[in-house]
């Protein structure tokens, strides 16, 4: 019996000095779906400690850290449940801190409902998306028509037009996947209304609750100033803390309120096409919180992508980079899409030397985070392949492209568009380098994509027909070719019109077909 209750002695000791950090994980609320307590979560925290633990019944959880104290830091490596994904992805590896008294939470999403609330999402998105580029592109025959644009302003506009609608597939993605992860009962009454009219397509009463809440620019020096209040408390006595700790929160929540709404409102403005508006809100959301690296890469990349403002947006992904060091070190994934962004920005500027040393960098990182096989990677591959085609390092760049296609095809699901993307990529350039018989089976599995993709009459599809045309007329199949340069003309005109320049182009290959056909009967 003594040595028992030494045993007993011994242990109550050795456990007293360790730090148990509790926690539990849970899907997230839904208008159409209440949250669950997931179990068999599969969690791993990074050092010393009981560092791997399964989720029971409830999903509840405990981690065992050997002299942690309130505050300090710890970092999960891995958060796994099969068919299940993070709806904060960068939240593996982020410094966390240690509460005796506080439970961490974690959310998480089943694939298909995050597929299924994400297409329908972006159904509606792009139902706004096409109609404000209907109306657009009416308006712009009208000042065609009433020679209040000449025709070489026309095609400027009409160009422009284009390459924003290119432009909207990765950005749609990443709003609609925002607004799919959105846990509801974090939200007020009024926010979730928000959301739902958002998600629901219904723009125009999204904008007018967010405008009831009063003026944006009164919300941001009310946040503003809850900040200052906040970092003043934080700085008093220790007997002050708790209460500097509630003000902080008070202040997170208000900034994290404005930040949501200026995300919605950049969200609106995309959706019809109103790009000043939209840069405006994405910045200041930026700027509203600088400790944000999320928030300082998606300002930078829409300044980039759809600005073409390139010094602006390189400031933001410095920003971003830097914030994202300090806060959870040089090896961590929002480091590596800064760096990629960065490369990514002088590309466009002309300096490609410069934006080979960062793509390059960024890559490097990437595969010490994610390892070689991972779409992290593959998203490197195809910057690194864009930058060798514009130095003719023809040689280089096609495995770097054929390397992407086939991380996409390991790690995406058939109907993935970033498979569809891929496939246009690698088949073009080499169709561009008269590599015929290499580019046709990519390009007919492109078309065959788009469609399942984004359905008969999306314009993707129309260029993928142009593709086949070409196809078929070096083949010398000129009834081939003239049937999918037919088809891309009439899905180019419908969706299009019959004036947009990728129309015109579709119609012209169409016109040399048949004018050939008539030459050489």
């Amino acid at each position: 019996m003594k040595r028992i209750l030494l045993t007993l002695t011994i242990l109550t000791v050795v456990c007293a000095a360790w730090a148990d950090q509790a926690g539990y994980v849970r899907t997230i609320k839904r208008p159409n779906r209440e949250p669950q307590r997931l179990s068999d979560v599969m969690l791993k925290a990074q050092g010393e400690g009981q560092n791997m633990v399964k989720t029971d019944a409830e999903g509840k959880f405990q981690l065992l850290f050997p002299g942690l104290k309130p505050g300090d830091g710890f970092a999960l490596s891995m958060i796994i449940k099969k068919d299940y994904e993070l709806c904060e992805t960068e939240l593996k590896g982020r410094m966390l801190a240690y509460s005796e008294t506080i439970p961490l939470e974690i959310l998480m999403v089943s694939k298909a409902d995050l597929q299924a609330d994400k297409a329908a999402i972006e159904a509606k998105a792009r139902e706004n998306i096409q109609r404000t580029y209907d109306e657009k592109m009416a308006d712009l025959m009208a000042q065609l028509e009433e020679a209040k644009l000449s025709e070489e302003e026309f095609e400027a506009k009409i160009s422009e037009l284009e390459n924003s609608m290119a432009s909207f597939d990765k950005l749609l993605s990443e709003m609609a996947r925002r607004y799919a992860v959105t846990d509801y009962s974090k939200l007020s009454d009024e926010d979730i209304k928000i959301n739902e009219a958002i998600e629901s397509g219904n723009l125009d009463a999204a904008e007018e609750m967010i405008k009831a809440k009063g003026s944006i620019e009164d919300r941001e020096a009310e946040a503003r100033r809850a900040q200052e209040l906040a970092q003043q408390k934080k700085e008093e006595a220790k007997r002050m803390l708790e209460e500097a700790a509630r003000s902080e929160a008070e202040a997170a929540q208000k900034t994290r309120a404005l930040a949501d709404d200026l995300y919605s409102l950049f969200t609106i403005a995309v959706e019809r096409f109103k790009t000043n508006e939209a840069a405006d809100h994405i910045t200041r959301r930026a700027e509203l919180d600088t400790l944000n690296s999320e928030y300082q890469l998606q300002a930078g990349q829409y300044l980039m992508i759809f600005m073409a403002d390139y010094d602006r947006a390189l400031t933001y992904f410095y920003r971003a980079r830097r914030v994202a060091e300090q806060q959870n070190g040089p090896e961590y994934g929002d480091v590596a899409t800064a760096l990629s962004e960065i490369g990514e920005a002088h590309k466009y500027k002309g300096d490609y030397t410069t934006a080979l040393t960062y793509c390059q960098e960024a890559m490097k990182l990437r595969e010490k985070i994610a390892g070689k096989e991972s779409q992290p990677m593959a998203e490197s591959y195809t910057n690194l392949a864009a930058l060798y085609f514009h130095q003719k390092r023809y040689d280089e760049a096609i495995p770097l492209m054929q390397d992407a296609l086939r991380l996409y095809e390991q790690l995406c699901e058939e109907g993935d568009p970033k498979i569809a993307n891929a496939c246009n990529n690698l088949g073009s350039n080499l169709l561009s380098l008269r590599r015929y018989a290499d580019a046709a089976p990519y390009i007919k599995r492109s078309y065959k994509l788009f469609r399942s993709c984004y359905g008969e009459n999306d314009y993707h599809v129309g260029i993928a027909l142009s593709n086949l045309g070409s196809l078929a007329f070096v083949g010398g199949n000129l009834d081939k070719a003239e049937e999918f340069y037919r088809r891309s003309v009439e899905i180019l005109t419908r969706v299009l019109g019959e004036r947009h320049p990728r129309t015109q182009q579709s119609q012209a290959n169409l016109d040399y077909v048949l004018k050939y056909r008539q030459e050489h009967p």
